[in-house]
């Protein structure tokens, strides 16, 4: 007679492999990029922008959010890349972060285009990147492929809080 073996419990390596977690994916030029769902408050479309000065060229201004002064960076621009058409559509992604010593804080990203919300399972995520010097690797968790789309996943926490710093 066989024996079967007790099903076991799934070690922590089979575990990460199988979470999953949600991405708010989003479009600047023709590239793909995707932030984690749960650090995104909502979405905008692309509203007065109040500049201010002496900050960095990638701080675009601040909104007013329902009476809430909000800091919108370009992502663009934080990110290095050609700066978007005047005529062109685009969105402001609000995210809240914990800074150090400050608590919640919420911050808006400009993008061209939001895509959709989409779960992806860990396992698909390449996060072993070899890219070279010039890429700053504490933006980037990793990239994964859906459908023919490259997306990078961004680390938004890490691109907000040195934003931050170097505003100041």
């Amino acid at each position: 007679m066989p024996t079967t073996e007790p099903p076991t419990e799934p070690t922590l390596k089979e575990e990460q492999e199988i979470s999953v977690q949600k991405y708010l994916l989003f479009r600047l030029a023709d590239e793909h990029y995707g932030i984690p769902v749960q650090v995104s408050q909502e979405v905008i479309q692309q509203t007065q922008i109040t500049p201010i000065p002496n900050v960095p060229n990638f701080v675009k201004g601040a909104i007013n959010l329902r009476g809430k002064v909000v800091p919108v960076i370009d992502m663009r621009t934080k990110l290095e890349m050609e700066p978007a058409e005047k005529k062109q559509e685009s969105y402001i992604i609000v995210v809240e972060i914990l800074v150090p010593q400050k608590g919640a804080s919420l911050t808006g990203i400009s993008v061209d285009k939001v895509n959709d919300v989409t779960s992806i399972i860990s396992s698909q995520i390449e996060d072993n990147l070899e890219l070279g010097a010039q890429i700053n690797q504490r933006y980037i968790e990793g990239i994964t492929k859906i459908e023919s789309k490259v997306i990078t996943l961004l680390k938004i926490e890490n691109i907000i809080l040195d934003s931050i710093v170097k505003a100041k």
